[in-house]
């Protein structure tokens, strides 16, 4: 046996004997899993460090299969300020998690939560930085993650780049995402007075993209407001849909006492 192939045994089985409770590990592509008490990224010499008690094995990047690292307690925590709206307490442990976890998969649900932080906190700039460096680390693209960016973009002021990416996206997204587009793209709309090409958006989402719960109060409340603006008869059938199927949404509460 070579010395990589006796660092490698050494590793398990010191990693079996004194962690058999709790782990890290990586399963490498020739098949061979190396477990530790903790993993590190290097980025100097762009390799995961397996770390144990009397021994330590890097392992390049290039060599990786996949990898399991123990969920770190602090995100739990940092999601629970999140949810408490405790976004400046939750930065600086958020920060503390997306450099200890680089590469282990825990710096992108980090990264997700700091993205959140920073838009609830009115700091599109760092929210967009947040979020470019989120997919950058191969976060995945969802519904609620895009609309959490182009948000972030359109509070930036950065208009190009957010008109480019819903183009982008109207032509090529999955649908949860391309209802999202539409809803983005409708509000800016609104913004510039254009109530027709708005309605037009917002009319998508309620008629083509009805599986797509996420974005469909928001969208319906928009369709009701606009079409009673206009006299629009149709305003009372989605309003029925909004009150029944939405009722305890946000935007089912927004709707006057005397129509519901």
């Amino acid at each position: 046996m070579n010395i990589v192939g006796r660092i490698l045994v050494m590793m398990v089985v010191v990693g079996g004997l004194a962690l058999s409770a709790r782990a890290s590990s990586i399963v490498m592509k020739n098949g061979r899993t190396v477990t530790g008490k903790s993993i590190e990224w290097r980025d100097a010499t762009k390799d995961f460090l397996v770390i144990n008690e009397g021994a330590s094995m890097p392992v390049p990047e290039d060599q990786v299969a996949r990898m399991d690292v123990d969920r770190p307690a602090e995100l739990d925590q940092a999601r629970s300020m999140v949810t408490a709206r405790q976004y400046g307490q939750a930065i600086p442990l958020l920060e503390g998690l997306i450099r200890k976890y680089k590469k282990l998969s825990w710096d992108v649900e980090a990264l997700k939560l700091q993205a959140q932080c920073y838009v609830e906190m009115n700091e599109p700039r760092r929210a967009t930085m947040a979020m470019d460096a989120l997919f950058a680390a191969g976060g995945t693209m969802t519904p609620a993650l895009q609309m959490l960016y182009w948000k972030a973009l359109q509070k930036s002021g950065d208009t190009k780049r957010l008109q480019q990416d819903l183009n982008r996206t109207l032509g090529t997204g999955t649908a949860g995402v391309v209802a999202a587009a539409y809803l983005i793209r409708g509000n800016i709309y609104l913004q510039e007075g254009n109530q027709d090409a708005a309605l037009s958006d917002f009319l998508k989402i309620v008629t083509l993209f009805k599986n797509e719960k996420t974005v469909q109060p928001e969208a319906l409340y928009n369709v009701i407001d606009l079409l009673e603006k206009g006299k629009d008869p149709r305003a009372a059938e989605f309003r029925k849909i909004l009150l029944q199927d939405y009722k305890t949404s946000e935007y089912a509460a927004k709707v006057p006492a005397g129509t519901k």
